[in-house]
């Protein structure tokens, strides 16, 4: 029972009992009865001032407490006019104010937190302690290949069947990796954890590396090329030179086998010329400019390009369709660079099939795509393909891929290259709202 019921009541038999006693006098004595109803009077007056002292302290302290534990920090409690009541209440308004304080910017330095986080380059996935998803920023949702924030809360990595998904869910603690998607997209993976009410609970982070992996790459390469250019053209020159020059001495001569040696000759100088191509084949990787951009009727273009194709892909007894929207499309990009990359794209699929087969290609609002039932991508070399000078091929410079590659790069085309359930390779390249 609480105190002031307590007092309350024991006020009520007191005071009720005085009363009944000081009637039963009064048939005695009326002046004892008078004098009675006065002073009980008088200390009803000081048990009520009594009381009020007593209870609202008692109050004070009891709202103080309902407040701490709703939480409340906003609200001040009055002084009750005794001091060392008074001194108490003082310090929990201090207390509070800084408790209300520190709560404000515990909650600002929360919210920029969330901000950066969502907005941030990164994706950052959360988990409890079953290792289902509790948060995670767009850019997760993203990566993970999910539309919403939503969609992914209380789901494992597992339910969401992607490259990276994948490579999340096989990641152990204090784990890091870079994968490399179907593109030529590539991302550093990261498990870690953090201390949650005595337990530790799993976080991922992920961040996308292609452009400073592009760069590195392309800067390296580029040194290499211009260093081994430099020394075979120079050297290619000097060497013909001096073949042309004993071709021209040995049929000035009466030599019987003028002819041998001058054949001999001829291959080498045919030699050097190959191995000068074939470094050309290199440097116009790094000699790629900057796009000429320009309104393109990419439509007009594939046609055009398909056509152009047509010829060799008769040789081959394999048949190009084209699947084209009714309507004119236009996209921002340079002619010349994206009409490379779809000859190269088609040749591609040409050498895949290598004879009797069907090249298809789509153009959408979305994109191109160029399927084919060739040979097909071996999911031993998906992490490998658009890698500078990779090929599958016995004579391959892995030159194609990378052209193509540097080019969509420069674009801000995203592009994927891989095979499906039935066998069909498919190169998709992604119109993005920057293009049209």
């Amino acid at each position: 029972m609480k105190l002031r019921k307590q007092f309350t009541i024991w006020g009520i038999l007191l005071y009720t009992t005085v009363f009944i006693t000081l009637i039963l006098l009064y048939e005695y004595n009326k002046w004892v009865f008078l004098t009675g109803e006065i002073l009980l009077f008088v200390s009803l007056i000081l048990f009520v001032s009594i009381y009020k002292k007593l209870v609202r302290p008692v109050d004070a302290i009891g709202s103080a407490l309902s407040l701490l534990r709703e939480r409340n920090f906003n609200t001040r409690l009055v002084p009750v006019g005794q001091s060392d009541i008074d001194n108490l209440i003082e310090v929990y308004n201090k207390m509070t104010e800084q408790l209300r304080i520190e709560r404000i910017k515990q909650r600002e330095s929360n919210y920029l937190l969330d901000k950066l986080i969502d907005v941030g380059p990164s994706g950052i996935i959360i988990f409890d302690f079953d290792n289902k998803i509790v948060k995670l920023n767009r850019k997760a949702v993203t990566f993970i290949g999910s539309t919403s924030e939503n969609e992914c809360l209380g789901k494992t990595l597992d339910s969401f069947n992607n490259k990276i998904s994948n490579s999340l869910y096989e990641l152990n603690d204090e784990e890091s990796k870079i994968i490399t998607t179907e593109g030529a997209r590539r991302y550093k993976i990261y498990r870690s954890g953090f201390m949650d009410n005595g337990f530790q609970r799993p976080f991922i982070t992920i961040e996308e590396l292609t452009s400073e992996l592009i760069n590195a790459e392309r800067k390296s390469y580029e040194k290499v090329i211009r260093m081994m250019s430099h020394e075979v053209n120079n050297s290619v020159c000097a060497v013909n030179s001096i073949v042309d020059s004993a071709i021209n001495f040995n049929r000035d001569i009466n030599n019987p086998m003028v002819d041998d040696i001058c054949s001999a000759l001829e291959i080498s100088k045919e030699r050097n010329n190959n191995l000068a191509r074939f470094m050309k084949n290199f440097a116009n990787i790094v000699k790629i400019p900057t796009p000429t951009i320009t309104e393109v009727n990419i439509k007009y273009l594939v046609t055009k390009t398909s056509n152009l194709m047509v010829p060799l892909a008769n040789e081959h007894n394999i048949n190009i369709t084209t699947n084209l929207p009714e309507h004119n499309l236009y996209i921002k990009a340079d002619t010349t660079q994206l009409e490379q990359v779809i000859i190269n794209s088609i040749k591609n699929s040409i050498e895949a099939i290598e004879a009797d087969g069907d090249i298809d290609i789509t153009l959408t609002d979305k994109g191109i795509t160029i399927s084919d039932n060739g040979c097909g991508i071996n999911d031993n070399i998906k992490s490998k393909l658009f890698t500078p000078f990779f090929s599958t091929k016995t004579n391959g410079q892995g030159v194609g891929l990378t052209l193509i590659r540097e080019i969509l790069s420069n674009h801000h085309m995203d592009f994927s290259l891989s095979t499906d359930e039935d066998h069909i390779t498919k190169f998709v390249i992604h119109f993005n709202n920057s293009n049209r």
